[in-house]
């Protein structure tokens, strides 16, 4: 039995102090109500604190460059267009932009951003998507090809990676999202689009994704810090978008 625990008769020389628990959790909610279920304890401490200005939180500081600048970070960008009338059309307009942004970026960086791993709260959404890639996607790149002449990125390598999979095929998706961009070759190996649920919340590390679709708000904040941390893992390559 560790010294801490070791029962002990207080004298008034030597009171008997309780032992310091200290524990690590990525949930916090009512962590005063868990603490006493299963501690018995109704002192609690939440460490770190609260910064008291954002971008702050004791013992972490924004990252500035030798310059003073900041160092390159992850990007936000909400994309909401009530005009075009529904869901379908934002996800098309957005997944065909986000496959040609890719071409342009260098080759040398071009390898986070070839990717777009996209999240999606149900299989019924995610079976709206593949229709939408099978079709809607690619005829609206080939209304780009007349209007402004593009050199059009198909979506030809997509891949699902949910519950309707078998459980063997889980690492296999997993290892084909690991492939990456090959600079100066016509054919990829790499995936263009990757349609996921929930399954990636947890487990999926693979450093290499940098570009993120989700699509729709996730139900909790906590899943939405979950999903997105899935991208943009290596700052100093691609700090995510």
């Amino acid at each position: 039995m560790s010294p801490l625990l070791r029962s002990c008769v207080p004298t008034a020389d030597a009171p008997c102090l309780s032992p310091k628990i200290i524990a690590s959790t990525a949930t916090i909610r009512r962590y005063e109500d868990q603490i006493k279920g299963i501690f018995g304890r109704e002192e609690a401490a939440l460490f770190p604190p609260h910064g008291l200005e954002e971008g702050h939180s004791f013992f972490a500081e924004p990252a500035r460059q030798l310059d003073g600048s900041p160092e390159p970070g992850r990007r936000y960008v909400g994309v909401m267009s009530p005009s075009l009338g529904s869901m379908q059309t934002v996800q098309t307009r957005v997944a065909a932009a986000t496959l040609q942004a890719a071409t342009k970026i260098p080759e040398a960086d071009r390898d986070g951003y070839w990717t777009n791993l996209n999240f999606l709260n149900s299989l019924r959404e995610l079976g709206n998507t593949v229709s939408l890639l099978e079709s809607d996607v690619p005829d609206y790149l080939t209304g780009l090809v007349r209007r402004e002449g593009i050199n059009p990125r198909w979506p030809n390598r997509t891949l699902e990676l949910t519950s309707r999979r078998r459980s063997d095929e889980i690492p296999k998706a997993i290892e084909q999202l690991q492939s990456r961009y090959a600079p100066g070759q016509e054919h990829q190996e790499a995936i263009d689009i990757c349609l996921a649920s929930n399954i990636i919340e947890v487990g999926v590390d693979i450093d290499r994704l940098g570009l993120m679709t989700i699509v729709g708000q996730p139900k909790t904040t906590a899943q939405y810090i979950q999903v997105s941390g899935r991208v943009g893992r290596r700052a100093d390559v691609s700090p995510g978008w």
